[in-house]
């Protein structure tokens, strides 16, 4: 079996790119974008689109892996997330990215969240991962979750996405508040990098 030592993120989403990235130099793996993959003559034509149609996270995931690991021949991840509110019966869940319509904003999604759970006592919530990863002689998934609560109103600039109305249990800040300050915080995706890039190689 081969050594992986670099892989493709299927994604374009530069957070999290960023985010992969810096968990991958702590396990000797360098994270590459899809971007850098068409400009390096890697691969002929775009990277390609896929659509999260699937009904699990782990379906979606490894769609996008394998649809990129055909496109440029790399290793390939392919991720899912969501955030998971019991008040809302698990919405937004898989359509946690586009919660308030195809191509909805960051913003657009958090606040019909937060009008969603207006009045609601419950406000617990889960953050969810499911990493898979492609290859030419190998399969791995991994996944995570990050238990917290959804805040009243977005606070902090850090993070992207729902981060500044996930608040992060035990800590009373939210993700975004986290980031913003520097503080160390195992997000679920954080947590299912490592897992992956931990069995990548054994």
């Amino acid at each position: 079996m081969d050594v992986i030592d670099e892989i493709i993120f299927a994604t374009g989403n530069r957070g999290k790119l960023r985010e992969a990235s810096e968990i991958g130099e702590r396990f000797g793996v360098v994270v590459v974008d899809p971007e850098s993959v068409l400009q390096k003559g890697q691969a002929s034509g775009p990277p390609p689109e896929v659509e999260e149609i699937y009904n699990s996270y782990a379906e979606n995931a490894r769609a996008k892996a394998e649809a990129y690991h055909r496109w440029c021949g790399k290793a390939a991840v392919g991720d899912d997330s969501g955030l998971e509110v019991p008040a809302l019966d698990g919405q937004p869940g898989l359509l946690t990215a586009r919660f308030a319509g195809p191509g909805a904003s960051a913003d657009a999604n958090m606040s019909k969240l937060l009008a969603a759970l207006k009045g609601q006592r419950d406000r617990s919530a889960t953050f969810r991962c499911v990493l898979y990863l492609s290859a030419a002689d190998r399969k791995l998934t991994a996944e995570a979750s990050l238990v917290g609560a959804i805040a009243e109103t977005p606070r902090g600039a850090g993070g992207f996405g729902y981060d500044p109305v996930f608040i992060v249990e035990g800590t009373g800040l939210t993700l975004a508040e986290i980031k913003e300050r520097g503080i160390e915080c195992k997000t679920h995706r954080i947590k299912a990098f490592e897992e992956l890039f931990a069995n990548l190689n054994r």
